[in-house]
């Protein structure tokens, strides 16, 4: 993140003049704002994560209650098909409504299903949200054994291609073979 940005964000939260029109500030961003030797650069941010989300899991996208209601309401998409090109993804919370209690939520990915019933159809809308080379450094960076898992499924689709096209091979060898 720039310098610039940061600059910015400390000129318009940290200043005794924003303190008088400014209670709270809702920022949002795909990264986390940058860290300077263990503190924020920006101190007073609480962080909502996909991987903690604290109690703002339902916010995050549409419930699998919300994506069922309007499957009913809109009547064109049947929920099988959502749940087969979106399946959506488990978010563990704390619900704090009813104390503190562990909460799991099956949510969906907004773009996706906002796309898909503005058009009609179920599509890859998420693959135009950004490009391969933003990924490139996590994919590196082989946390959790990204890399890795990566690696082993492009040699998987390759070994497979290789058992079809072999499979191909064999079948017009025998249909050669039999009309002889």
């Amino acid at each position: 993140m720039g310098s610039a940005y940061l600059s910015y964000l400390r000129g318009f939260f940290k200043t005794e003049e924003s303190k008088k029109f400014l209670a709270l500030g809702y920022i949002t961003r795909i990264l986390p704002i940058k860290k300077f030797e263990g503190e924020s650069a920006m101190n007073n941010f609480v962080e909502y994560t996909m991987i903690s989300p604290k109690n703002l899991a339902p916010y995050f996208g549409f419930t699998e209650d919300e994506v069922l209601k309007l499957c009913e309401d809109r009547n064109y998409i049947d929920i099988k098909e959502i749940r087969k090109w979106y399946d959506g993804y488990l978010m563990s919370y704390i619900e704090t409504s009813a104390g503190f209690r562990k909460n799991e939520l099956h949510m969906y990915n907004p773009n996706s299903l906002v796309e898909a019933f503005m058009f009609g159809e179920c599509e890859s809308y998420w693959k135009n949200t950004g490009s391969f080379a933003g990924l490139i450094f996590y994919i590196t960076m082989n946390m959790d054994g990204l890399k890795d898992a990566i690696l082993i499924m492009m040699y998987l689709q390759l070994l497979f291609t290789w058992v079809i096209l072999d499979i191909i091979r064999l079948r017009r060898m025998c249909l050669y073979h039999m009309k002889k």
